[in-house]
């Protein structure tokens, strides 16, 4: 395994990130309050929330965030992080070195090349062996548990991609200057975080430490990983790839991640509980829980298994994933899913001491 460590953010992910966080009004304060609720909150926890809180009013003063593409930043899905623009813009942030100015035309000749990565990003499902015509891209948006009006808007975006990307772009690379510009003033904020990891890099570490502090695991020795630090989304971790083989993966990490300083989730607030009381009473959600009691699964398997579609498997493992009910792992050229046995012991003691102690 060679892991490549970069203290250079990714820029048009920082500004993608800036404009989710802008368009579905995400609260930092927020997510400070739901990390207090949690065991582990640290001093550091503190300093990276404040700061980057501080960068991201600074970027967004005064600049002009136009209503209209508000639409491409809504959540394709209730269950999934994943929305337009970032299927627009994901192939630009898998690649090194490239310029603002080329960033179109590469986008351009991607999608037209092959529409994987857009589709891939709408379905919530990275199964790149996978390929659409235009009928059959239709017939699976159909089966997609979403909004008509959402399918409205992606099948819009599929159809005139380039005059949405243009739009979005015109925006997005103004935005990108800003910045760059405002990121400077914070150069050395984070340098306990570079070299933490660029430590674990050098003496080879990392992946044990990745497996402590993000609960990574899987099969990575033949992989060769692009990290990166993720700013503005501090508390979320990335690992993708536009590489049909998965040899090649990029892995953006959120900088409150560090093995000694981030929290500590062994305490469920009652909203988390719900949360997963709620996916709990979800009859296919609950079967597939069972079916991952003994041995894990990939999707395909899940959705045979349950003759369901993949992209509505799709949905239910990002849900159950997204609050730790599942981990994940990755062997050869595919993603399997594991009950999170621990995860679930969480749930029984907060039960226990919510309502019999």
């Amino acid at each position: 395994m060679t892991i490549i460590y970069h203290r250079e953010y990714c820029a048009i992910l920082e500004a993608h990130s800036i404009m989710t966080r802008y368009y579905t009004h995400e609260d930092f304060d927020k997510l400070k309050n739901n990390l207090q609720e949690k065991s582990g909150y640290t001093q550091y926890s503190e300093y990276v929330l404040t700061t980057v809180k501080q960068m991201y009013e600074e970027v967004v003063k005064d600049f002009e965030f136009p209503q209209e593409l508000e639409v491409y930043f809504r959540n394709i899905d209730k269950n999934s992080g994943n929305n337009l623009a970032m299927a627009m813009l994901m192939d630009s942030w898998l690649v090194e070195g490239i310029e603002d100015a080329d960033i179109a035309a590469y986008l351009k000749q991607r999608f037209h090349k092959e529409q994987a990565m857009f589709i891939s990003c709408v379905i919530d499902d990275f199964v790149f062996e996978k390929q659409f015509d235009d009928k059959g891209f239709m017939e699976e948006l159909e089966t997609m548990d979403i909004d008509e009006g959402m399918k409205w808007n992606i099948w819009r975006v599929y159809q005139n991609f380039d005059e949405h990307l243009d739009r979005l772009l015109d925006v997005v690379l103004k935005l990108m200057h800003k910045i760059r510009k405002v990121y400077a003033d914070y150069e050395h904020a984070f340098d306990d975080f570079h070299a933490y990891w660029e430590a674990a890099c050098q003496d080879g570490s990392v992946y044990e430490k990745l497996k402590r502090s993000v609960k990574v695991s899987g099969d990575f020795e033949q992989n060769e990983i692009m990290f990166y630090p993720k700013y503005i989304y501090c508390n979320s971790l990335q690992f993708t790839t536009n590489d049909r083989t998965m040899k090649h993966l990029y892995l953006y990490l959120g900088l409150l991640f560090r093995e000694d300083s981030f929290v500590n989730d062994t305490k469920l607030s009652r909203s988390e509980m719900l949360v997963r009381f709620k996916l709990l009473s979800d009859a296919s959600k609950y079967e597939i829980l069972q079916l991952l009691k003994n041995e894990r699964k990939y999707g395909l398997e899940l959705a045979e298994h349950l003759h369901l579609s993949a992209a509505t498997i799709s949905h239910h493992m990002n849900a159950l994933s997204s609050c730790g009910l599942l981990n994940m792992e990755k062997d050869a050229n595919r993603v399997y899913y594991r009950l999170n046995k621990v995860q679930i012991e969480c749930v029984i003691d907060q039960l226990r001491k919510d309502l019999l102690e």
